[in-house]
């Protein structure tokens, strides 16, 4: 093992054990075996995605483990506001454990069967059919996407009116009731700004126009403007970001650094998150007060939603993974569909308020049981050991963007359920397949050879 993977499996294991100790002497908590080793299990899948420069699975993993487990571990500290007649969360218990466990299993199980299979794609850098080599055709195709976009932005402004994109989350309610389907189309502009600046990215040595430059300083604006933690969903707009991020990292071919970024995400998520939950309320709600609370609100309530669902047999429907699958086909062509699975469960486990996140294997569970669990890990394992990100993106190969798209949604496919990740991913798909065709336009006078 590499000197470098060696202190990254150091830090992690320093910071998981520190922080473990650090809550427990502070809240003065005795702590559950079961819970013990849960943390201990995916503190092992961490490491295991470090040594073996598995992007995605390091994510998911320390995602679970500082977003899922120990905000669990607070809460049993300082108490829980979510639900209609406790204060006090659940113990994990047995049943609990092996729900994680057959999960994490699967995961390592999938990601090993890649490895013997596939591992040599592990960071292919897949070349383009085609290249340019004339600054001026570069030049016309980001005006192109410039011009998509505005008339994308602009045709939903005019039809949903000219401060609806603009407005923060909490206030568009003052607009009156809004179809899914409206709200899926404003999420899909939320993301275009953002895979435009991805193929800015991507094209920005291959232009040195100063006009191509200044339009895309001004669509950075743009893009922040329309799409930020105030007026968007928290995670559609941390998602863009991150894909923005990552994307900069690979096409600097500085794709091997991604460890060392993902081990901030602690502090993102103990600064961050709460920060962001804020201001999707608006600026004026910033207090220490609030962000303090946070933690025992609706926003941490994974663990709790994930121990409390998988003791109910009333709401097994048998369709949660499929209806997710189809969450953008209308309820009128398959009216079959299950409604969302995190709306189900909180509203048989007393919470406040429906709209809450859980793990997404727990909709595998729903619908199957613990071989559900360990099958849909399987391929959890498989899909996000391939989601590697390479170390030369090209954004016109979709093998390249959709293992962004894939690595960037982590957060919400481990703590939102099936059909919240199923939902950002079908709207940032869409937002790359309106745009891609205006980037491969050959203009008169372009060179176009073959990159073989």
């Amino acid at each position: 093992m590499k000197i470098d993977k060696f202190y990254m499996i150091l830090i992690s294991a320093l910071t998981f054990f520190l922080t473990f100790i650090m809550v427990i002497v502070l809240f003065n908590l005795n702590v559950n075996l079961w819970f013990s080793m849960s943390a201990l299990l995916y503190l092992f899948v961490l490491i295991y995605s470090i040594k073996n420069g598995i992007h995605a699975i390091h994510y998911y993993a320390i995602f679970f483990i500082y977003g899922i487990l120990f905000p669990y571990l607070i809460q049993a500290g300082v108490g829980i506001r979510y639900l209609q007649h406790s204060g006090r969360v659940n113990d994990v218990d047995l049943y609990d454990f092996l729900n994680m466990l057959l999960n994490a299993l699967g995961i390592f199980i999938g990601s090993l069967f890649f490895l013997n299979t596939r591992r040599s794609t592990l960071y292919k850098n897949i070349e383009s059919n085609v290249f340019y080599d004339n600054y001026h055709g570069y030049t016309l195709r980001i005006m192109e996407v410039l011009l998509l976009c505005f008339v994308i932005i602009g045709g939903v402004s005019y039809y949903l009116g000219p401060n609806f994109l603009l407005s923060t989350r909490i206030s568009r309610v003052l607009y009156g009731e809004v179809s899914s389907y409206i709200m899926f189309v404003v999420t899909i502009v939320k993301f275009i700004p953002y895979v435009a600046l991805i193929y800015f990215i991507y094209v920005s040595k291959k232009t040195n126009y100063l006009s191509a430059k200044a339009m895309v300083i001004s669509f950075v604006i743009l893009s922040v403007c329309i799409s930020n933690p105030i007026n968007t969903q928290r995670f559609v707009s941390m998602t863009a970001m991150t894909m923005l991020i990552f994307a900069w990292l690979s096409y600097k071919g500085r794709a091997r650094n991604i460890p060392s970024v993902l081990n901030l995400i602690p502090y993102v998520i103990v600064f961050i998150l709460p920060l962001t939950s804020i201001m999707r309320e608006g600026i004026g709600k910033l207090s220490i007060e609030k962000f303090i609370d946070m933690f025992s609100g609706l926003e941490f309530s994974s663990m709790q939603l994930m121990i409390s669902s998988d003791k109910l047999t009333t709401i097994y429907d048998g369709r949660y993974l499929i209806s997710a699958l189809l969450i953008i086909v209308p309820r009128t062509l398959i009216h079959w569909k299950a409604d969302s699975l995190g709306i189900a469960l909180a509203e048989q486990s007393d919470f406040v308020f429906p709209n809450v996140g859980v793990p997404s294997f727990m909709a595998a569970y729903m619908d199957f049981g613990m071989f559900g669990v360990f099958v849909f890990g399987l391929i959890t394992g498989y899909v996000l050991s391939w989601a590697t990100i390479p170390e030369r993106m090209n954004f016109r190969k979709r093998a390249h963007f959709y293992k962004l798209v894939i690595f960037s949604l982590v957060p919400i496919f481990a703590r939102g359920d099936f059909s919240t990740f199923m939902i950002a991913f079908y709207a940032v798909a869409i937002s790359y397949e309106l745009i891609r065709p205006f980037t491969r336009i050959v203009w008169g006078g372009e060179r176009m050879r073959s990159a073989a």
